[in-house]
């Protein structure tokens, strides 16, 4: 996203006009991570965005007879998602190296999907290889 989606977005949506300059300043600036004046908001921070406000609500709303897997269907649903993106020619959908760089590639991050040690990091965080992500 860069400042001219965010300035449709508010007026499209909301019917908030403000200008790229104010978009670039006050919203990317801060959201972006950056001092770049043509900050974007990459696929990760994205997420974090939109997942983060439903996982406050949750915690808020917790009631003592939900189970913790009722209230992360959210993340079923994300996972479903990237995989059925990003693992269009293989069924497989265990966890190793080459799904991971897959997932990486098509959402645009190459760079990612070229750095083994995050890869090998991540798969170790996730459980480690082998593990079916379903």
């Amino acid at each position: 996203l860069n400042a001219t989606d965010v300035v449709l977005f508010l007026i499209s949506r909301y019917g908030i006009e403000i200008s790229q300059d104010d978009a670039r300043n006050n919203i990317l600036n801060g959201l972006g991570g950056g001092e770049d004046t043509d900050e974007n908001i990459d696929l990760a921070e994205l997420a974090a965005i939109l997942l983060v406000p439903h996982l406050a609500r949750q915690a808020g709303n917790q009631d003592e007879n939900e189970t913790s897997a009722e209230r992360i269907d959210i993340f079923d649903d994300v996972l479903k998602m990237i995989l059925a993106e990003s693992n269009r020619n293989s069924p497989s959908n265990v966890l190793d190296k080459s799904l991971l760089k897959q997932i990486f590639k098509s959402y645009g991050e190459s760079i990612l999907a070229k750095d083994d040690n995050i890869i090998e990091e991540m798969i170790e965080a996730a459980g480690g290889a082998g593990n079916v992500l379903d």
